[in-house]
């Protein structure tokens, strides 16, 4: 696992550890049992954890990046579609994921639909085929709901997520911002060698816990794994200290392919040990426990 490996070149565990439930329906090769088992680990030791999720496409069962029937996205919303049922059956084996991180005890920040307000993934904005944002919208309430009050699930922070995007007429990151009563933590994900966050001074006017929801280099650097963590934190520190929270995306460990994350790029050590980041032994979620 990287976050051993971590430990072992740099003497520090991480704090926040993630995993991605992806390859649902149509794909029986993910394991979520399984998937949930280092989290859980982690969490018994006192870190934290979170979980995103690469939904499926629910009309073709191909992956998050295809936006065929994107187009169609009310029927995610409409029961008695074969869209709705098969969505309901990928909610279904999330929900069962999550419940048994529920029964370990484990809270987690839970990230679906990110970046929304670019064009990535089905659920998001800028192609021909985009949903409108109010159907997005609508789709996260529905997952909140039936997450919570049919499935019973407590142990979830709601993360909202949005692309950290300074190209010329990107989508405002507040298209499909789900309402303050359904989201507990908001954040950014960025791609980027010199961090420069335009929507951090909005994002911050919600009142939200905030943090970088992924992280990493740009690709170019990711690909020659040279990017110096070292100045990710001194960045921070220096011009956006109200994040609460880095969560540095992974990546393909076997080279030419991009590898995002601490374990492949230099300096790793330096981030850990700066001042403001808080390790796993510094943790303490445990202290606020009910006696």
């Amino acid at each position: 696992m990287d976050v051993e490996k971590l430990q072992r070149r740099t003497g520090k565990w991480v704090a926040l550890v993630g995993a991605d439930y992806a390859r649902l329906s149509n794909d029986a090769t993910v394991d979520l049992a399984r998937a949930n088992e280092p989290l859980i680990a982690h969490w018994r030791q006192g870190g934290l954890v979170t979980v995103s999720w690469h939904a499926r496409n629910p009309w073709t069962g191909g992956d998050a990046r295809d936006h065929a029937g994107s187009e169609r996205f009310d029927e995610l919303l409409t029961p008695g579609t074969e869209a709705y049922a098969t969505w309901m059956r990928a909610l279904d084996e999330v929900a069962d994921a999550l419940a048994q991180l529920q029964k370990a005890g484990v809270v987690v920040l839970w990230r679906p639909f990110h970046e929304s307000n670019e064009p990535p993934f089905w659920w998001g904005q800028g192609m021909a085929t985009s949903p409108p944002p109010a159907q997005v919208v609508a789709l996260w309430r529905r997952m909140f709901e039936y997450f919570t009050l049919t499935k019973r699930l407590n142990n979830l922070l709601w993360v909202y997520a949005a692309t950290a995007s300074e190209k010329p007429g990107a989508q405002s990151e507040w298209l499909c911002y789900p309402g303050d009563e359904f989201v507990d933590v908001v954040g950014l994900d960025v791609y980027a060698d010199r961090l420069t966050l335009g929507a951090y001074e909005a994002m911050r006017a919600l009142r939200k816990p905030m943090g970088l929801t992924e992280f990493g280099p740009s690709e170019e650097t990711a690909r020659a794994r040279s990017y110096d963590y070292g100045q990710l934190m001194p960045q921070i520190e220096s011009r956006y200290p109200g994040l609460s929270f880095v969560f540095c995306w992974g990546g393909s460990s076997r080279p030419p392919r991009p590898a995002w994350g601490l374990l492949a790029n230099r300096h790793a050590d330096q981030l850990l040990r700066h001042p403001w980041v808080i390790t796993r032994d510094e943790v303490d979620w445990k202290a606020y426990l009910p006696h």
